[in-house]
């Protein structure tokens, strides 16, 4: 028979239910200390929330999130969102998968899709800004009692007020243990220092990034897979990001697309290969900043050609070259008549 006041001590300490302290001091003997560590690395404590919104409208927004807490003290550990206006498969993304599994899909689609910075931006400032200690902790016994519509409710009305779209939510809900996320987070020491050296490189290339379109051109463009470094060619300046913004104002007379994006002609610097086959395109927009956007090896893109010195009169102007005869030809016969009748 376990103490009922050990067993009071374990659940003040660690917010588990009477079960989960039983089991706990069964197995350490009655040794309060130890059940108590042995309940906080087995009893899942945080929570992990999976979200996949699509907007109402007819070009329709996707956003990917998730979260991950400490659902007893409130804390936040991570945050990964991904907005993107490219079509989502729901074979690709699946709230009803592992939450390992979910945050690495995010992370994956962000290599495949075009992201859209600027909705992205204000939602993941948003959540931060609001996802108090308090709330997080709502959360978790919502999900503890398995009555999550508040969960739901709450991430679509943060849509609607961060990004001011109009989203149908779908929600995945998950605990995890400390020891869960601990296996989670162990790594051979060979992937940590691989992984410590990428990150090194890129934070000395010191470029920045914008997002960009393409523009496409299926009759008389270059195939993706003719493309070199170096060729220069047309794309949309479509990042909203506050960068974003402030370089679109440097091609004040260039033609703009339907959104009022700036079309510009830019040298490429590399392209690369996708998982999935996809071609990732990186271009030259400034000094230390590069454009990148993605392609699919069927499509072909816009390049610019240096045009020929010869002057080539447009069609529509035609008829003044013959109104120009006209008018030469008037000319002479007034002279000449006024020669004859002057003699």
């Amino acid at each position: 028979m376990v103490d009922d006041t050990k067993v009071f001590v374990v659940i003040d300490a660690t917010s588990c239910t009477t079960e989960d302290a039983v089991k706990a001091l069964t197995a350490t003997g009655g040794d309060v200390n130890a059940a108590i560590d042995l309940v906080s690395r087995i009893a899942r404590n945080y929570i992990a929330i999976k979200v996949w919104a699509q907007g109402r409208r007819s070009v329709k927004i996707n956003f990917l999130l998730f979260v991950l807490a400490n659902g007893v003290t409130g804390e936040v550990k991570k945050i990964n969102t991904f907005a993107t206006y490219d079509a989502v498969s729901k074979d690709t993304v699946s709230v009803d998968a592992d939450w390992q599994s979910f945050c690495k899909t995010i992370d994956f689609l962000r290599g495949e899709l075009i992201p859209e910075y600027g909705l992205e931006g204000r939602f993941n400032n948003y959540l931060w800004k609001t996802l108090s200690p308090s709330l997080v902790n709502r959360f978790y016994k919502c999900a503890r009692e398995k009555e999550c519509t508040y969960i739901k409710e709450f991430f679509s009305d943060s849509i609607r007020k961060s990004t001011e779209e109009e989203v149908v939510v779908e929600l995945g809900v998950q605990l995890v243990s400390a020891e869960e996320l601990k296996r989670s987070t162990e790594q051979p020491s060979e992937k940590r220092e691989e992984k410590k050296s990428e990150t090194e490189v890129k934070k000395d290339t010191g470029e920045l990034f914008l997002s960009c379109m393409p523009v496409i051109e299926p009759v008389g463009g270059v195939s993706i897979d003719d493309l070199q470094p170096g060729d220069r060619v047309f794309v949309r300046l479509v990042d909203n990001t506050p960068l974003g913004t402030v370089m679109k104002q440097f091609f004040p007379n260039n033609p703009v697309d339907e959104d009022g994006n700036p079309v510009i002609v830019v040298p490429v610097r590399k392209i690369t290969a996708t998982q999935t086959g996809r071609r990732e395109v990186y271009v030259e927009i400034g000094k230390g900043i590069l454009g990148r956007f993605l392609m699919d090896e069927a499509l072909k893109i816009r390049v610019y050609r240096e045009e020929s010195t010869k002057v080539k009169l447009p069609k529509d102007y035609s008829y003044l070259v013959n109104i120009a005869i006209l008018v030469v030809l008037v000319l002479i016969v007034v002279i000449v008549l006024f020669y004859v009748l002057g003699k």
